[in-house]
């Protein structure tokens, strides 16, 4: 079983891979590939030494790593390129792509875990605030903390042509960093011109 699971997280993150490959928004380079497999052993009454930001509910966010936990130490002998940072998202584990619950709580569980992780990629999308109140077509929800930004729920019209993706994360604003509210707020209270999106997908 724990093979079928391997192989199963090896061709998911081919896929993924290849996903990258084929967007011209990726800044992923060949030493930090914007997709990467860990692999830990989870044992019973402990930890893999994780911790999520949970408002996607697709993809958990990293939001801390423990210390002497599987994580940690994988981070400390991995192949470069490979380690588990703050702001990564897990995409899937042993192969299935379940909700962020569900892989959470797989990985609370022992034995084998294969992780497909990515990091996030970095753009800056131009949007227009009309005197006519016209939507930017944003649907947004805010993350849990400062770091892991505005999460984009679904887009439509402008945004959606301008290549914002559903599950992006907004991180700053015209170039100002905040937390959620705050951003959120740059976006709506903003008055019509130019609008820069900086976000993480």
């Amino acid at each position: 079983q724990q093979a079928d699971a391997l192989e199963m997280a090896e061709e998911l993150l081919e896929r993924e891979r290849q996903d990258s490959d084929r967007s011209s928004l990726s800044n992923q380079s060949a030493e930090h590939p914007a997709t990467y497999l860990v692999e830990v052993d989870k044992q019973e009454n402990s930890t893999v030494g994780l911790t999520f930001d949970m408002v996607d509910d697709n993809m958990p966010i990293v939001l801390s790593i423990a210390p002497s936990t599987p994580i940690d130490n994988w981070n400390s002998m991995c192949p470069a390129g490979r380690q588990v940072e703050v702001g990564h998202a897990i995409v899937s584990v042993n192969g299935q792509g379940w909700s962020a619950v569900d892989m959470v709580a797989e990985l609370k569980s022992s034995g084998r875990k294969a992780l497909v992780c990515r990091r996030p990629q970095l753009q800056t999308v131009s949007l227009v605030k009309e005197d006519t109140g016209e939507a930017l077509g944003l649907f947004m929800k805010a993350g849990s903390r400062k770091e892991t930004g505005l999460l984009v729920e679904s887009v439509e019209g402008q945004a959606e042509s301008a290549g914002v993706k559903p599950s992006d994360r907004i991180v700053a604003v015209d170039g100002q960093y905040g937390t959620p509210m705050e951003l959120y707020n740059l976006i709506v209270k903003r008055p019509s011109g130019p609008l820069l999106l900086h976000t993480k997908s």
